[in-house]
C-alpha cells in the first residue's frame, strides 16, 4: 500500500495530473484492498467487535453507540466490513490480527477505495438496492477533492467527512448528514473553517451568504426541498466549482427559460465572447437575493440598480432599453397591486369575487413571464407580456371596484328598505290603535 501511495503521489503530483493516471491510480488502490470481511455476512449487526466496544463505550457519541443508527448496521454489515479482522472471535488478539486482515482505522487517503470496494461493485450493491449508483468513487477522483487527495493533500473531504463514519444514514432520512436541509452544515464543516480555507485562498463565508439568500431561506426556513443547496450547483461526489463559462448552464438546470432567453439574446453572445459569467454578474452566487424591478436602473443614486456595474450613464441604447423595461414592469406591478388590494377589500366585505381571484392568477403569470423575458434585454420582446398583464390587472381592478360599488348600493338599498318597512309597521300600528 505504501508503495502504491508513493507511486500515486509521484505520478499525480501538482502539475502532473491527467485523467488516465488518476483512474489508473484509483484502480490500483482499489485492487489493493481485500474484500471486506464483513461485507455480505450476517454478523448480528457487528459481531463480537460491536458487543465489546459497546460494553466499553464511554458516551452516546462513541463509535459503538453511534453505530446502531448506521445503515450498515441495519443491513447487518458489521465492523469487520471496513476494519477487517475476525468478528466471530472472542479473542481480541486473534480478532485483530494481521492474519485475520485487520487494518484498524484506515488512513484518510485510503478511505475512497475502502468505501468503493463495496460501493463500486454493481453486482454486490444490487443486492441491497437495484437502482444504487456505483460510480461514486470514479466520480470522486475527478473532483477537486479527489485530485488533491491523490496528490497528497489529506485535508480535503473524503467519504467519511460528508457521510459521517459510524452513523451513516440513507440520503432521504432527515437526520442524514447529506439530507438536503443538512447539506449547508455538512459542507460548512470545512468551508466555514477560516484557517483551513485560507490555505487554499478560498473565502470562508459562503455558507453564511447562502443562508441569507433566497435559496437558503427557501430551504432552511420554508423547508422547500426543491430549493438548490451546495451540491445542486457544485455537484457532490464530483464536486467542482463551476467555471466562468458554465455558471449560466448550472443555473439553467432550474431556470431553463431564463437561461435560454439570455443565451440566445445579445447579452449572451457578449458575455460568451468576453468570457464573463452570466447569471452571477447580476444575481451574484451564494448570496442571491430575491430579484425586483429596482435592479433595472441607470440612476447613479439608486443603490439597488445594477446596470451601472457594467454600463456608463451615457450609454444611450442600453439606458433607453432599461428605462422602457422598468416602466413596463413598474406599471404592471403597480396595477396588479391596486387590483389585488381592491379585490381583497371587496372579499372582506362579503362580496363574491372568485372570478376576480382567478383573473389575478393570470395576471401573476404575466408578471412572471415579463420578468423572465427581461433576460432577453429587449423591451419589444417583453412588452406584449407586460401589457397583457396590465390589461388583466385593470379588468380585475374594475371588477373589484364594481363589487365595492355593489356593496354600498346594497347597503343603501337595505337601509331604505328597512326605513320603509319601519314606516309601514308604525303606520299599521297606528291604524290598529285607531280602530280600537
Amino acid at each position: 500500500m505504501e508503495r502504491i501511495g508513493l507511486m500515486m503521489k509521484k505520478t499525480l503530483g501538482p502539475g502532473n495530473v491527467s485523467w488516465k493516471w488518476i483512474l489508473l491510480a484509483a484502480g490500483m488502490l482499489f485492487a489493493a484492498f481485500p474484500a471486506p470481511a464483513g461485507a455480505g455476512e450476517e454478523e448480528g449487526g457487528g459481531g463480537t467487535c460491536y458487543a465489546c466496544h459497546l460494553e466499553n463505550a464511554e458516551d452516546a457519541d462513541s463509535p459503538a453507540s453511534s453505530f446502531a443508527d448506521d445503515i450498515h448496521y441495519r443491513r447487518r454489515l458489521g465492523c469487520s466490513g471496513c476494519h477487517g479482522g475476525d468478528s466471530t472471535s472472542d479473542d481480541p488478539d486473534e480478532a485483530m490480527s494481521e492474519e485475520a486482515g485487520f487494518i484498524g482505522a484506515p488512513d484518510r487517503e485510503d478511505i475512497p477505495a475502502l468505501c468503493g470496494k463495496c460501493h463500486s461493485n454493481l453486482e454486490y450493491m444490487r443486492g441491497f438496492n437495484p437502482s444504487a449508483r456505483t460510480d461514486q468513487m470514479e466520480e470522486y477522483f475527478t473532483s477537486v477533492h479527489g485530485k488533491r487527495l491523490v496528490s497528497g493533500d489529506t485535508n480535503v473531504a473524503t467519504c467519511a467527512d460528508c457521510h459521517d463514519v459510524h452513523k451513516i444514514r440513507p440520503v432521504d432520512e432527515p437526520k442524514s448528514s447529506v439530507y438536503p436541509l443538512n447539506i449547508p452544515s455538512t459542507c460548512g464543516k470545512c468551508h466555514r473553517n477560516e484557517t483551513l480555507m485560507s490555505s487554499y485562498g478560498i473565502p470562508s463565508d459562503q455558507v453564511k451568504h447562502y443562508t441569507q439568500s433566497v435559496h437558503g431561506k427557501a430551504l432552511l426556513e420554508k423547508h422547500d426541498l426543491s430549493a438548490p443547496t451546495c451540491n445542486d450547483c457544485h455537484g457532490n461526489h464530483g464536486a467542482t466549482p463551476p467555471g466562468v463559462e458554465s455558471v449560466a448552464y448550472v443555473c439553467g438546470m432550474c431556470h431553463a427559460t431564463e437561461n435560454e432567453l439570455f443565451q440566445s439574446g445579445p447579452k449572451g453572445k457578449i458575455f460568451r465572447d468576453r468570457k464573463m459569467p452570466g447569471c452571477v454578474s447580476c444575481h451574484t452566487h451564494h448570496e442571491i437575493s430575491h430579484p425586483t424591478e429596482k435592479m433595472i436602473s441607470f440612476d447613479e443614486n439608486d443603490t439597488e440598480g445594477l446596470c451601472l456595474k457594467c454600463h456608463s450613464p451615457n450609454d444611450e441604447k442600453p439606458r433607453k432599453t432599461a428605462i422602457a423595461m422598468r416602466a413596463l414592469l413598474d406599471t404592471l406591478t403597480a396595477t396588479y397591486a391596486a387590483a389585488e388590494a381592491k379585490v381583497l377589500d371587496a372579499e372582506q366585505r362579503g362580496m363574491e369575487v372568485s372570478g376576480a381571484h382567478y383573473m389575478l392568477k393570470d395576471a401573476t403569470q404575466k408578471i412572471f413571464q415579463s420578468r423572465t423575458y427581461l433576460h432577453t434585454f429587449n423591451a419589444d420582446e417583453m412588452k406584449p407580456h407586460a401589457l397583457e398583464g396590465t390589461e388583466i390587472s385593470k379588468k380585475v381592478l374594475a371588477l373589484g371596484e364594481k363589487a365595492i360599488h355593489d356593496y354600498y348600493y346594497r347597503r343603501r338599498g337595505f337601509a331604505i328598505s328597512t326605513l320603509i318597512l319601519s314606516l309601514l309597521a308604525v303606520t299599521l300600528y297606528l291604524k290598529i290603535r285607531s280602530l280600537d
